[in-house]
Formats: C-alpha cells, structure tokens, sequence
C-alpha cells in the first residue's frame, strides 16, 4: 500500500486535482472532450450522428444565473440541443435540491453524477458513474493521441490508484458492507487528501438512511428534516422534528463519534432554560450505544445548543438507526404526554 500511497503522490495528476477539488476534473474532461467529441461521449454511453455539431460548456446555467442550484458542472449539446449534463463530485456530495433542479430543467438530457464514492441517495434521474468506470474507455478511445498520451495516462493511473487504496480501506470497505465508520480514523485516506470525502458521503448515506426510516413513515403530524454537513472536518448527519410553528427545532445528530440531542432556537427574542434541558437530556439519553459512558454538554451559541455521548467502536448501520429511533420515541412521548411542557426550553 505504501508504494501506490507513494506514486499516487508523485502523480502531477493527483497533486492538481486534490489541490482544486472539482475544478480540476470538470475542466480535465472538458479538455478530453475538445480533443475528441465521439470519444468522450462514448464515455459516458451516448453516441451521435454529427460529432462536429458537438459543444460543451462549463457551469451551465439550467435556470437563472442568479440561482446557483441550477448550475451543472458540464453540459454538451448537439446542433443547440442539451443532450448530456454531468455533475462532478469527488470531493464533495452532491445537494438533492440541486440534482432535482437540474433533472427538472435538463429535460429529455442523459444526466450523470459522476463521483469517486458510491452515493445511496435519491439521484432525481440522474445515472451514477464512478471515476473508475471512465479509466477504460478514456484509454480505449484516446490512445491514438499520442502527444497528449502522457497526460491522459498521468490522470487515468492516478484514479487507479485512488481506487485501489478505497478498494482495500478497511474503513469504506465496512461501510460498504453496511457499518458506520466515519468517527474511526483511516491513515491511507488521510494521507491522500480525501479522508473529508469519504465522512460527507457516510454522512449523506446516513441522512439518506433517516429519511427514509423516519421521514417517510413519520407517524406524527410533526414537520421532520433531514440533511447531512461538513462542520470543521466533522461530518454530520441530522433528523429533527420543528415545533411550536418551527421555532423550535428538537432532534438527533450523529457527527463522527458523537450521538446527540440537541435543541435548536429560531426565535431571537427568547433564550434557553438550562434547567429544563439538562432535564430532557438526562431522562432521554440513557445508556449510550457502543460502549461510551461520557455525556458532555456543549453550546454553539444561544441558538443552538446539545448534549453527546460517545461512540464506540465499529457499529452497524442498523443499529445506529435504532438507537436514533429510540431517542426520537422519547422526544415524541414527551411531546405527546404534555405539548406545553417541551416549550418550556426557552423562556
């Protein structure tokens, strides 16, 4: 591992694209298409009568350019007509407002998400592609380039190598299987840059996970959100119920090694009762999963604040799903045994 660790980061290649993220890779495949228009479409499954009608172009504005949800990364069209966008995620998750925006506006267009981490959730359309898939056919289709072959094989052995090291990762390997890892460390992933990635993507699998366990067989009458983050190199997947007309929201996250309840306050006017959430906190944590016996209190401001235990361990998905469902149980019996009583957090 130590010698493709080290020629991935002897790679030119590798040293660009992990210093500009996206831009780079959106800007690669852009280059690949201009020197071949067949080639490249035939990477990604399409073929067309008139490959010189072809043109691409970069962050393509599908609605107004002053709503950035619905700008894709590339768009090729034929004789004006929009047959491909792809939006390129390989250090970063893609938004699911964004990809239905995009699948709204793109019509009858082939839509790609291409990205170096599987994705679970919901594509809008979209075809999921990974890195690994394009190696073949961008060497197939563009050896005949002979002055530009040493960049082309530069770009394809570095996403080789990035493959190989997720392939043999302990940790994604787990994850794959179903286990959640993102709070355990990974040296392999670390070294090459893209440790961050691969949290987001638990993160957006886990959130992906809450909404289809607890959103869309939501028993209450209570609104539910779901979304997933990256907070200071801390990924962090959240489930909450919005009360008293969305004021107050209530939930659960999981960020990395820490399972919490936190309360968040929208409303300006009013600060938290300390007293009443040390209250919820303690009826309604319990005993931790995974092993972990501390529960700290924390505070980001006065309008968001929390309380954690620690994970432990290699846990499975399932459970950890479990264990957020149980809490949320608990925050709904409070709130069905007495409504007024669970406002009592802010005064």
């Amino acid at each position: 591992m130590k010698k493709i660790i080290d020629a991935l980061n002897a790679n030119p290649m590798f040293r660009l694209s992990m210093s500009s993220l996206e831009l780079f890779h959106s800007n690669f495949l852009e280059w690949l298409f201009d020197l071949d228009h067949e080639a490249f479409l035939k990477c990604f499954g399409l073929t067309v009568s008139n490959p010189a009608a072809c043109t691409i172009e970069r962050e393509y504005h599908l609605g107004t350019k002053e709503d950035k949800e619905w700008v894709t990364d590339i768009a090729v069209f034929e004789n004006g007509n929009l047959i491909l966008i792809i939006e390129n995620k390989i250090k970063s998750t893609p938004s699911k407002g964004q990809l239905l925006n995009q699948s709204t506006f793109a019509g009858t267009a082939k839509k790609v998400l291409l990205s170096l981490f599987e994705y679970s959730g919901t594509l809008h359309g979209f075809i999921p592609v990974l890195y690994k898939h394009l190696i073949g056919e961008i060497r197939k289709n563009y050896a005949l380039h002979s002055q530009f072959v040493p960049y082309i094989q530069d770009y394809c052995d570095m996403l080789d190598r990035l493959q190989f090291i997720l392939d043999n990762d302990p940790l994604v390997k787990n994850w794959r299987g179903g286990y959640y890892t993102a709070h355990l460390p990974s040296p392999n992933l670390d070294t090459c840059g893209i440790m961050d990635a691969f949290r987001k993507y638990q993160a957006a699998s886990l959130a992906d996970e809450f909404e289809k366990r607890f959103i869309v067989t939501n028993p209450t009458s209570l609104s539910m959100t779901c979304e997933h983050s990256l907070n200071h190199k801390r990924a962090c997947a959240t489930i909450a119920y919005e009360l008293n007309h969305g004021t107050l929201c209530v939930g659960v996250q999981v960020e990395q090694d820490q399972l919490r309840i936190f309360f968040e306050n929208k409303d300006k006017e009013k600060s938290f009762n300390i007293d009443q959430t040390q209250k919820y906190w303690k009826e309604w944590l319990g005993n931790p999963l995974g092993g972990g016996n501390k529960k700290q209190y924390c505070s980001y401001s006065n309008s968001f604040i929390y309380r954690y235990v620690k994970l432990k361990g290699i846990i499975t998905t399932d459970e950890l799903c479990n264990r957020v469902e149980e809490l949320l149980d608990k925050i709904i019996a409070e709130y069905n045994y007495n409504r007024d009583t669970i406002f009592d957090v802010l005064k």
